[in-house]
């Protein structure tokens, strides 16, 4: 990975701390014609010593509004 992608993945880390990696992946690619892979920008980030966070997924159950509640009503006491 060039300096000038590193550069730019910093800088959009300085625009946006929480920008996923596919939405930098797409702005390389517009900024500077660099198609880089997400596992790459993944490798560079741990690299440049920032913390990638994952996402949380949760089941389909998980979204309905009873359960929101009490997850809701937990968070709360």
């Amino acid at each position: 990975m060039t300096v000038e992608v590193m550069s730019k993945l910093d800088e959009y880390l300085d625009e946006q701390a929480g920008m996923t990696m596919t939405v930098m992946n797409e702005r390389l690619l517009s900024d500077v014609s660099a198609d880089v892979s997400i596992s790459s920008i993944h490798r560079s980030l741990h690299g440049m010593l920032y913390t990638v966070k994952g996402s949380r997924i949760k089941k389909t159950t998980m979204n309905n509004d009873v359960i929101k509640g009490k997850e809701f009503a937990i968070v709360l006491n």
